[in-house]
């Protein structure tokens, strides 16, 4: 049985509101990344990562976080990473945080860090729910390059 994740902290919410769930979806490039996300997750007392394949490319965000919710947290796993990775030349995973708090999201984000990993972390908003999978991560890899191009920048400059 899995260890159920500390609830967010509610500032100022009504003690008998209902909090949102929390999920966290991997569009993987590897096995090996699907082991990591889902040990950091464990190791933080975060919800078990939503791993998503190549059948849910053509859905939208709100539609997984629909099928998540109903599915009452029991992630699923795609039969091969490498094949969806290679649909977008995916050379880093792609995780997406929705209903995370932020404090979470940046104690994950340590966890790569420390271990020298830097995969592409989004957050989902109002503006990318209704979007499908196969249009937002060509999305995510755009920023990501446009990213390492101003980080490069900023280090010559700095030089």
């Amino acid at each position: 049985m899995q260890a159920q994740a500390p609830l967010p902290k509610r500032r100022g919410l009504p003690p008998n509101l209902p909090l949102p769930t929390m999920h966290i979806f991997s569009y993987p490039n590897s096995t090996v990344a699907i082991d990591q996300l889902q040990s950091f997750c464990s190791a933080s007392a975060l919800p078990a990562p939503w791993i998503l394949g190549e059948d849910d490319v053509e859905t939208s965000l709100f539609e997984l976080v629909a099928r998540a919710d109903s599915a009452q947290g029991v992630p699923s796993n795609p039969a091969d990473p490498a094949i969806a990775a290679a649909r977008f030349d995916l050379e880093v995973p792609v995780i997406i945080f929705h209903r995370i708090n932020e404090e979470d999201i940046r104690g994950l984000i340590s966890k790569y860090k420390a271990a020298g990993q830097w995969p592409i972390f989004v957050v989902v908003t109002p503006a990318s729910i209704e979007q499908k999978l196969s249009f937002l991560i060509p999305q995510f890899i755009e920023d990501r390059e446009r990213e390492q191009a101003w980080r490069k920048k900023k280090r010559k400059d700095e030089a």
